[in-house]
C-alpha cells in the first residue's frame, strides 16, 4: 500500500519539531526506545508555499524528476497542475480538461508521460460511494481521459497505483457491504486482494489475479485497514503484511507477463504490521514504519507504537534480513524515500531524521532545523513523502486538519 493520508476527527495543535524530542513521546515505556540525535546533522529543508490562492491540503506526485500538485481544494473540475522548481523554490502551473464534474481522486501516480488518478467516488443521496473511475492525463496535451477497469474488478477504496515502465497497476482495497464510504462498529469490510492494469499506449485494460481469497471482517473488531502494502520491482508486483485472517505475514510477488502469483518462504520475516510502507532499491525490498498488527483507528498519534525496526527482502534470495539500527534512528510509525543511494527516514518522535546507505551500510542523522510540522492524527503523520531529483519533497502536513498556509518542504544534502 502506498501512503496515503487519511483524517479523524480530533484535532490537535501542532508540536515543537524545534526540540530535540518530541514531549509527547520521550517518556513512552518501549523495549527499543529511540534516543533522539542532538548533535551536527546533515542536510537542511526549505519551505515553498503553495501557489497563491490555493489553500492546500491537495495531493502531489512525483516521477522521481519533477514534483507536482494536483491543486483541486475544495473542488475542481479537471484542476490546476503545478510543478515544483527545487532549485528555484517556485511553481509553475497550466490548466487541464477533459473530465467533468468533481475531481476527488485520492491516489494518483506519475510516469513521464501520463498522470493517473483513480479512488474516485460518487456521492449518491448524501453518501460517498466509490467508483470504478480511472482518469489518465496527457502531460503533453493536458487533456485527460476516464476509463473503466473490467467489470471483474469492483469499485472499492484504497486501492494502490502504480506505475510499471509500460503500464499502471490498482492492487488491493476495501469497501463497505453496502459500498458507502462510512465506517461505523459493526460495520461489514470486504479486503481485496486482486487488482488491474492499464497500458495507456494500447488504452487497454487487463486484470490482476488474486492473491487470496477475499477477506470479510468486522470493523473495531477485526479491522484489515493498512494490512497490506505493495510496491512495483523489476521482477513484478511485490506484496506483504498480514494474511487475511491476521494468523501471521504474507508475502506475494506478482508476474504481470505470466499473470501468475510467486509465493516464496523465506526463514524469518518481520513482525506483521499495518500502514507500514514497502520501498524497492538495487534488487531489495525495504520495509519502512508501520503500526503494531493489534493496531486499530483512533489509538494512533504520538503514543502509538510500532516497530523501531529496518528490514529488506533480497528478490535474489527470497529471504529477509533485519538491519542493524542506531540508537537515533528514529524509525518508529516513520516513513522513507530514496535520494539516489540514501534512504531518508522521518519519524514521529524525534525532530532529526536518519539516512541509511546502501552502497556501505553506514547511517547518518538528519537536521531536524526547519523539518515541516507533524500531524499526529493523520497516516501518515510526517506527511508525503516523494523525491524529485536530488531533493526530498514533504507535502500535506495539517497538525490540526486544516491546510492555512500550506507550503511543501524540500530537503537536500
Amino acid at each position: 500500500m502506498s501512503l496515503r493520508r487519511a483524517y479523524v476527527s480530533r484535532a490537535v495543535s501542532t508540536l515543537g519539531l524545534g526540540l530535540a524530542c518530541l514531549a509527547a513521546s520521550c517518556g513512552g515505556q518501549r523495549a527499543d526506545p529511540v534516543e533522539c540525535w542532538e548533535g551536527e546533522a546533515e542536510g537542511s529543508w526549505t519551505k515553498v508555499f503553495y501557489p497563491p490562492e490555493h489553500l492546500g491540503g491537495d495531493p502531489g506526485v512525483s516521477d522521481g524528476v519533477t514534483y507536482s500538485l494536483i491543486l483541486r481544494h475544495p473542488v475542481c473540475e479537471s484542476c490546476t497542475i503545478a510543478e515544483l522548481d527545487t532549485d528555484g523554490s517556485s511553481w509553475s502551473t497550466y490548466e487541464t480538461s477533459g473530465v467533468y464534474g468533481e475531481f476527488n481522486a485520492s491516489e494518483f501516480s506519475l510516469s513521464p508521460e501520463y498522470l493517473a488518478a483513480s479512488d474516485f467516488s460518487n456521492f449518491e443521496n448524501g453518501w460517498r460511494i466509490y467508483s470504478r473511475t480511472f482518469a489518465l492525463l496527457d502531460r503533453e496535451t493536458r487533456n485527460w481521459i476516464v476509463t473503466e477497469p473490467p467489470e471483474e474488478y469492483e469499485g472499492r477504496f484504497g486501492a494502490d497505483l502504480h506505475w510499471t515502465g509500460s503500464s499502471f497497476v490498482l492492487w488491493g482495497g476495501d469497501v463497505t457491504d453496502d459500498g458507502r464510504g462510512v465506517l461505523e462498529s459493526e460495520t461489514v469490510i470486504r479486503s481485496f486482494y486482486d487488482g488491474a492494469t492499464y497500458d495507456p499506449a494500447a488504452g487497454t485494460w487487463d486484470v490482476v489475479l488474486p492473491a487470496w481469497p477475499i477477506g470479510e471482517f468486522l470493523y473495531e473488531d477485526n479491522d484489515p485497514q493498512g494490512q497490506m502494502s505493495s510496491v512495483w520491482t523489476p521482477d513484478g508486483l511485490f506484496v506483504w503484511g498480514s494474511k487475511p485472517d491476521e494468523s501471521a505475514a504474507a508475502l506475494a510477488i506478482y508476474d504481470i507477463e505470466e499473470h501468475e502469483w510467486r509465493y516464496p518462504e523465506p526463514e524469518h520475516s518481520p513482525e506483521p504490521r499495518r500502514y507500514h510502507q514497502l520501498l524497492y532499491h538495487d534488487r531489495f525490498v525495504y520495509l519502512v514504519g508501520g503500526f503494531r498488527a493489534s493496531y486499530h483507528w483512533g489509538n494512533h498519534g504520538p503514543s502509538a507504537q510500532g516497530p523501531r525496526d529496518l528490514w529488506r527482502f533480497s528478490l535474489d534470495e527470497l529471504q529477509w534480513e533485519q538491519l542493524e539500527v542506531p540508537k537515533y534512528a528514529d524509525l518508529e510509525v516513520a516513513s522513507g524515500q530514496w535520494i539516489g543511494d540514501r534512504l531518508v527516514l522521518l519519524g514521529q518522535r524525534c525532530a532529526s531524521g536518519s539516512a541509511f546507505s546502501a552502497k556501505d551500510g553506514r547511517w547518518e542523522p538528519i537536521a531536524g532545523e526547519g523539518r515541516p510540522p507533524l500531524a499526529p492524527y493523520v497516516i501518515p503523520s510526517v506527511g508525503e513523502l516523494a523525491v524529485a531529483g536530488d531533493s526530498l519533497v514533504v507535502n500535506a502536513v495539517s497538525s490540526d486538519g486544516t491546510f492555512e498556509d500550506s507550503a511543501v518542504w524540500i530537503f537536500e544534502f
